[in-house]
């Protein structure tokens, strides 16, 4: 609320001397949060969004809106402003959540155990809405030029000469986990343009002081920030033609701070004439390994076939590979730990797997074939 001070003299706006009082009625005295307790919590069904439901201290607070922090540790799930918790992979969390009030109140910190989860290459794709899969405008959390579409499923870009070379981009605030910030990660994606042109991309915090490119990489490709010859940094300058071409792109996020705010950015403005994107992912090189996602590789060409799925009652698994030559096959639990490995003999690989609990489990290869089975 403002007000001036006119008095008796016409007094300076900036002067209040005599401006009096003024009295809300019906207004009270701010009732801050004292405590916040929060209970561990157990989720054993696939993708259950939970709602957490925290006890506020006294229950009369006035403002009894929280702030989240969720810890992702041997598990990864994720958690909304409202407190929806949704799992994503086996393992346990930590959780804890504070006062907005402007009290500084702390909750204990409780750990979430997460289990029944069937591991989805989307799930633990950083980069959402990747695969441009519905025509129209570019899908949210994409944002950048109004000249931007996805016409047959491939997002379509028409930048404009302007004068800077940032200006014309497409871009999504990503979520890498603080505390994966030191795994290794590839991004993959396919690009291409009408004519041979440059096309730059990177990782920066887009709020942060000069926009500091938060991770480092060992492409060569890769360079730092106002120096496109030095490599290190999160920024690579690409040469696009006109041949479409996937791209695989290494970074560790070593830089990122808890308050990096994580914009991942293609940049076009520097030519002109449309350039293609399609099939974007981040994924960790552990998750890579686990779920053996990449843009390219699905189940209908993996080399692989694994039967009976579920196993049946005499617990035989059975590995059959494309090729007679003999080939190191390594099963995986869904924590992503190897509880088995053997070498075929011919183009079969059999395994006994009575001993391992029942649950959801994978098969790799040393091609990066990835097959989910059931015990």
């Amino acid at each position: 609320m403002v007000w001036s001070n006119v008095g008796n003299n016409g007094e300076n706006y900036s002067n209040m001397d005599d401006a009096g009082t003024i009295t809300l009625d019906g207004a009270n005295d701010l009732i801050n949060v004292s405590e916040i307790q929060l209970t561990d919590l157990s989720v054993a069904v696939d993708n259950d969004t939970v709602q957490i439901v925290p006890v506020i201290l006294p229950e009369d607070a006035s403002i009894q809106t929280l702030t989240w922090k969720l810890k992702n540790g041997t598990g990864v799930g994720r958690i909304d402003s409202k407190g929806k918790f949704v799992p994503v992979k086996n393992g346990t969390v930590t959780l804890q959540a504070f006062a907005a009030d402007g009290s500084y109140v702390e909750s204990n910190v409780v750990t979430i155990t997460i289990s029944g989860q069937v591991l989805q290459a989307a799930e633990l794709n950083y980069i959402k809405s990747g695969d441009f899969s519905v025509d129209g405008l570019i899908p949210a959390p994409w944002f950048g030029s109004d000249l931007s579409a996805v016409v047959n499923q491939i997002a379509v870009l028409n930048p404009i000469k302007i004068g800077s070379p940032w200006d014309y981009k497409l871009a999504q605030r990503i979520s890498v986990p603080y505390e994966f910030k030191d795994l290794k990660y590839v991004l993959t994606f396919k690009a291409w343009a009408d004519s041979d042109r440059v096309m730059s991309l990177d990782f920066e915090d887009g709020t942060g002081p000069l926009y500091n490119r938060y991770g480092n990489s060992t492409d060569p490709e890769a360079n730092v920030t106002n120096d496109y010859t030095t490599p290190g940094e999160s920024g690579w300058n690409l040469n696009l033609t006109t041949t479409p071409t996937v791209y695989k792109l290494h970074v560790v996020f070593d830089e990122m701070t808890e308050l990096t705010n994580q914009d991942f950015s293609f940049f076009f403005a520097e030519a002109l004439g449309k350039a293609y994107i399609d099939s974007v992912s981040l994924y960790s090189e552990d998750d890579l390994a686990l779920i053996g996602a990449t843009s390219s590789r699905t189940i209908k060409n993996a080399s692989a076939r694994i039967y009976p799925n579920p196993v049946n009652a005499q617990n035989e698994l059975n590995v059959e590979l494309s090729s007679a030559n003999s080939e190191k096959v390594s099963v995986f639990n869904s924590l992503g730990q190897k509880v088995m490995e053997k070498i075929s003999t011919g183009n079969i690989a059999k395994f006994n797997v009575a001993a391992l609990p029942k649950g959801i489990y994978f098969v790799k290869l040393i091609d990066g074939t990835c097959l989910k089975f059931i015990r």
